[in-house]
């Protein structure tokens, strides 16, 4: 005789292609926390999140999130931040305006 589970048969699991999450559900699936999430999208274009193919707004309001997690793992993984102007102390003189 076997006890029967209580969990119901649907329920969504992590490697479910489809899978969508809040904001504030996403850190479950992503190594970030929720303000960093927040700061990577609103870098824009030099950003790895896209509005309509990572997430999109849902609702009237506070503007409430939907992220794709499989799409936004794949985006945040292949993301190269912008390299920078790096000062490498060389014996150039610095040009002067008069």
């Amino acid at each position: 005789m076997t006890i029967a589970s209580k969990e119901p048969a649907q329920t969504k699991k992590p490697d479910d292609l489809s899978l969508k999450a809040t904001t504030k559900q996403l850190p479950q699936w992503i190594p970030l926390h929720v303000e960093t999430i927040g700061r990577l999208r609103r870098l824009g274009v030099d950003g790895p999140f896209k509005e309509g193919r990572d997430y999109v707004f849902v609702g009237f309001g506070k503007g409430k999130l939907i992220w794709d997690v499989r799409q936004v793992q794949q985006s945040l993984w292949s993301w190269k931040k912008p390299s920078e102007e790096v000062e490498t102390f060389s014996r150039e003189p610095v040009p002067t305006s008069r």
